[in-house]
C-alpha cells in the first residue's frame, strides 16, 4: 500500500507506483471527493485536442483562399470556382475537406455541378429513375439512338 504525506500548502505527491498504474501526467486533472471517511482521487478523462497542422506562410495564404472559395461554393455554387490542387491539399491538411472527398472541390467537378444546376433551372432534366426497370429502359433507349 502506498502512502503520501500532506506538505506545506496541503500538497500531496502521488506515489510513483500509483502514477504508473493510472498513467498520470503533469497537468492531468483529478476529481477529489470524500467517501466514507476517505479522500478519493479519480483521474478525469480529458478529450485530447487534435494535432494542429503546421502551415508555411504560403499555405496560410492559400488557407484564406480555400475558406473563401468553400464559403462561395456553399452559398452560391453557380457563381463559384473550384479549388486548385494546392488549395485542396491545404484544405485536407487542416481538415476543412475530407481526404476521401477532395475530388468534389476540383474545378472540373464544380463545373459539372454548375451545369447540372443550370440544366435543372432551365427544365432540361428528365424524371428521376425510381425502379430497376426504369433504369434498364433508360439504358436501352440510349443504345437505340
Amino acid at each position: 500500500m502506498a502512502t503520501a504525506k500532506v506538505k506545506d500548502r496541503y500538497q500531496v505527491t502521488i506515489p510513483k507506483e500509483v502514477r504508473r498504474q493510472f498513467e498520470c501526467q503533469v497537468g492531468d486533472s483529478l476529481e477529489v471527493v470524500c467517501q466514507g471517511g476517505r479522500i478519493v482521487m479519480t483521474p478525469q478523462q480529458v478529450i485530447s485536442k487534435p494535432a494542429v497542422a503546421k502551415l508555411s506562410r504560403q499555405e496560410q495564404q492559400l488557407l484564406q483562399i480555400v475558406q473563401d472559395k468553400l464559403e462561395k461554393i456553399g452559398s452560391d455554387h453557380v457563381n463559384s470556382v473550384g479549388l486548385t490542387k494546392d488549395e485542396i491539399r491545404v484544405g485536407v491538411k487542416v481538415g476543412l475537406i475530407d481526404a476521401d472527398e477532395w475530388w468534389w472541390y476540383t474545378e472540373e467537378w464544380q463545373e459539372g455541378e454548375r451545369e447540372a444546376t443550370r440544366d435543372e433551372a432551365e427544365g432540361r432534366v428528365s424524371e428521376p429513375l425510381e425502379t430497376a426497370e426504369d433504369i434498364d429502359n433508360y439504358f436501352a433507349s440510349l443504345h437505340e439512338s
